[in-house]
């Protein structure tokens, strides 16, 4: 029902619209006030979620249309306000991998496109998670507070073992890599990929505590556990050369500025990560990440061990822990400026 009603907007005016709008972005205001405002005021919405499932499939579809009538003309427009409401959308609804495509791609937009005030527009106090300034959508608020909240309660997990506060984090580590000229969208992305790795942990728990006798595929656990790594591996290759981590484990530097020597990090199971008898804090959580990211890159099918959730949060916690430890490392410790 909903598609046909969009599809049943008179877009050759909408084309024309478009087509004489110009490169500053009003266009797709004026389309949410002029189209999508009066089509949701005609319908009954059972839920809030209803109503922005509705919101994503308009825009999404707009976006597609006018793309395709001028791909050039599309490339050039600023299109921040649209990103942004999608990577909103996808945030509420839990899809946190879309929403942080969105997400960069919208302050992409607004670099490229308000150079001067980019660091005031949402996406900027998204990705610094300043609670302190009122935004766009009704509901972004909450979320920003919420995603707060959650990184606040990680950090403190970390902070018993070492030191990291949220300021340190925001203004030492995320508003460093904002700041950055060179590759923005690959070292802006890692932001984001820490983003939607704290927030789909609740999800992760859910889908283990909620299995049956049997169980259920462990593809969902392993790919979120594969990412964690993947960001650690992100990290450390912002500051250290090597191709893979193993190399980046066996760099001089890397050992000398972590104390961290003889790294194994293969494994023939996942069960012999829980065996794993180190004292080291330090050295248990970069040799987890790493046998994570060594052994489940190459295939799926492991043995199942997340019958216990206490499992899950014991490799969770080590790569955010790894994570946390190279932010601090780089961006706090030995502070990296401009």
């Amino acid at each position: 029902m909903f598609i046909e009603k969009i599809k049943n907007l008179n877009w050759n005016q909408i084309l024309k619209e478009f087509e004489s709008a110009s490169d500053e972005g009003d266009f797709f205001n004026k389309f949410t006030k002029k189209y999508t405002n009066p089509l949701l005021s005609e319908s009954t919405y059972e839920s809030k979620e209803t109503e922005i499932y509705f919101r994503l499939e308009i825009t999404k579809y707009l976006l597609k249309k006018v793309s395709a009538c001028n791909k050039e003309k599309y490339k050039k427009m600023h299109k921040g306000t649209p990103f942004y409401f999608l990577s909103m959308f996808y945030f509420l609804t839990k899809h946190y991998e879309k929403a942080s495509f969105y997400l960069n791609a919208t302050i992409l937009e607004d670099r490229k496109n308000a150079a001067d005030i980019w660091e005031k527009y949402a996406a900027y106090l998204m990705f610094t998670l300043n609670t302190e300034f009122e935004l766009q959508l009704g509901e972004e608020d909450f979320f920003v507070k919420s995603l707060k909240n959650k990184l606040i309660q990680e950090l403190k997990e970390f902070n018993k073992n070492w030191d990291l506060n949220f300021n340190s984090f925001i203004q030492n580590f995320v508003e460093n890599i904002l700041a950055e000229s060179e590759n923005f969208l690959a070292k802006s992305s890692i932001i984001t990929a820490i983003y939607s790795f704290i927030l789909e942990k609740e999800e992760i728990e859910i889908l283990i505590e909620t299995r049956g006798e049997i169980g259920g595929s462990i593809e969902p656990i392993i790919l979120h556990l594969f990412k964690g790594t993947l960001i650690v591996e992100s990290l450390l290759k912002l500051h250290y050369d090597g191709k893979t981590l193993g190399k980046i484990y066996n760099d001089s530097k890397f050992k000398s500025k972590y104390n961290l020597y003889d790294m194994k990090i293969s494994a023939s199971s996942l069960n012999e990560l829980l065996d794993l008898k180190l004292k080291n804090k330090l050295k248990l959580s970069f040799t987890v990440a790493g046998k994570i990211r060594n052994t489940t890159a190459h295939k799926l099918a492991w043995d199942d061990i997340f019958d216990d959730i206490k499992n899950y949060n014991f490799l969770y916690n080590n790569i955010m822990n790894a994570i946390f430890h190279v932010i601090y490392t780089e961006y706090v410790k030995f502070k990296k400026s401009h």
